[in-house]
């Protein structure tokens, strides 16, 4: 960690439910069916504010990485995915808007299996 990187708080362990539908539609909700993600994955390489070759954006497409953005009322949600034959890797960073430097973020990750 980073000087002044510093979490708080308990981390906890839970089941839910990722659906992906074939027209690239993902939902991520935990064990009593509340929302925690929505949205439709994109290509890294087709997400502009991500990747698109200049100094502000990653180097690397990250060919074989998918992601979608949600802003809501006063937040941003950030989810990022991948497929590892019948499973699905993901993480997702949830900031308040607007965005401020040293801002609070909340984030979790997670494995679907079929």
């Amino acid at each position: 960690m980073g000087q002044n990187n510093a979490e708080s708080g308990t981390a906890s362990e839970g089941t839910g439910t990722v659906t992906v539908g074939a027209d690239g539609s993902m939902a991520i909700t935990d064990s009593q069916g509340n929302s925690m993600a929505a949205g439709t994955v994109a290509v890294i390489a087709d997400t502009p504010y991500i990747y698109d070759g200049t100094a502000n954006t990653l180097p690397d497409p990250l060919f074989g990485m998918f992601t979608f953005r949600s802003s809501t009322g006063g937040s941003q949600q950030d989810v990022f995915v991948t497929f590892q034959g019948n499973a699905v890797i993901f993480s997702s960073f949830q900031t308040g808007l607007p965005l401020v430097q040293n801002g609070v973020y909340e984030y979790f990750y997670g494995v679907g299996l079929k």
